[in-house]
């Protein structure tokens, strides 16, 4: 495997477990009820509930990761891990804060947001990839 099409991956996973992570917590919505007390579990759709934050968590080990072995001097690449990063620092804010009743609409509003930040930051270097790809075919058909 090229190591263009191993970047191509690592950012194809990423942006997949971003989507994942995001249809969760949808689900997590519509199976946790809104109006639930203050608490860090909730006492109904707590599977759902629970999948949702531990792929969080996952996600954010992940993110990290991904941050720490990219080099900085492929631009692109280590700013699509800082972007993805804060996007999924700023959702976990948002979790935080769904816990306590009084903020959990701004807790939600803040996942979304860091979900649209992971997702633009971690689709940024497939799009560079598949603008390379389309200038060298073009290339070589001149």
């Amino acid at each position: 495997m090229s190591e263009s099409a191993s970047h191509s991956r690592r950012w194809g996973i990423l942006l997949t477990l971003v989507v994942v992570e995001f249809i969760t917590g949808i689900v997590a919505i519509l199976a946790v009820p809104f109006s639930r007390p203050d608490g860090l579990v909730a006492r109904s759709g707590e599977l759902f509930y629970l999948l949702h934050s531990v792929l969080g968590l996952v996600l954010s080990v992940i993110a990290v990761t991904v941050l720490l072995i990219t080099p900085k001097s492929e631009r692109i690449a280590y700013i699509a891990s800082m972007g993805g990063l804060s996007g999924v620092v700023v959702a976990a804010g948002g979790g935080v804060l769904t816990t306590m009743h009084a903020l959990r609409l701004m807790g939600m509003g803040l996942m979304l947001l860091g979900v649209m930040i992971s997702a633009i930051a971690y689709l940024l270097p497939l799009v560079g990839n598949l603008t390379q790809i389309v200038v060298a075919h073009s290339e070589v058909e001149e």
